[in-house]
């Protein structure tokens, strides 16, 4: 199983991903295209703490996990 992080630097938040969430597509969003202005996906990690570490490495106030596949 691998994770993603998405990184929105507009909204100054983080959260992790499964790779094969609905939400993630494999780090690819849910949008077909993605302008790039307000964040992006990074990965994908073969393990959480991974993930979870460049996550809080932003320093955002809002970090935490995606409510649907909840990594």
């Amino acid at each position: 199983m691998s994770f993603h992080v998405c990184q929105n630097w507009r909204r100054k938040r983080a959260l992790v991903y499964r790779s094969g969430c609905s939400h993630c597509n494999n780090g690819l969003g849910k949008r077909s295209e993605d302008s790039g202005h307000n964040g992006r996906w990074h990965g994908p990690f073969d393990s959480r703490d991974t993930a979870v570490v460049l996550m809080q490495s932003f320093g955002y106030a809002v970090c935490g996990f995606c409510r649907v596949c909840n990594p």
